[in-house]
């Protein structure tokens, strides 16, 4: 049975910290067929690469638009069965969230609403690591080395 609490969700969002395990999890989700193909969509160094990907029609500043950038990541980002899933990391959802307020600006102060209206009822998935010794280790190595994930499915890092 189920209840307000425990209704289906149409996209989910796993908001992690470097070096926890997200790429892995993500991999995970995808993996089954119906949980979308999570990535990190939003990481803002990347969307260049996103849109390029997606060959989204660029503006006059080299840029494009927002609202065509967050079209093309729900469906690239959505299975069949229409949920979608992405990676936002700890320091990427202020930023997203006010990108996607200049598209609905009625929603200017409620930002889980702003979500909602996007992506459909959204969920959250919080992922952290218990041995932050073993995450800040492993932070340090994949800076000095530049090396973040090795694998994976067309992820952009």
């Amino acid at each position: 049975m189920l209840t307000e609490t425990a209704r289906p969700i149409d996209s989910y969002f796993v908001c992690a910290t470097p070096r926890t395990g997200s790429s892995l999890l993500l991999g995970l989700l995808d993996s089954t067929g119906i949980c979308g193909h999570p990535q990190a969509y939003f990481r803002s160094p990347d969307e260049s690469l996103w849109a390029d990907r997606w060959q989204l029609a660029r503006t006059d500043e080299s840029g494009f638009r927002y609202a065509d950038y967050v079209r093309a990541a729900r469906a690239a980002g959505s299975t069949p069965n229409g949920v979608f899933g992405a990676k936002l990391m700890w320091g990427t959802v202020g930023e997203v969230v006010d990108k996607m307020r200049t598209i609905h600006r009625d929603l200017a102060d409620d930002d889980l609403g702003l979500l909602n209206r996007v992506f459909g009822r959204t969920g959250f998935v919080y992922l952290k690591r218990h041995d932050v010794l073993a995450q800040a280790v492993s932070w340090l190595r994949a800076e000095q080395t530049a090396t973040w994930f090795v694998g994976g499915n067309g992820e952009i890092d």
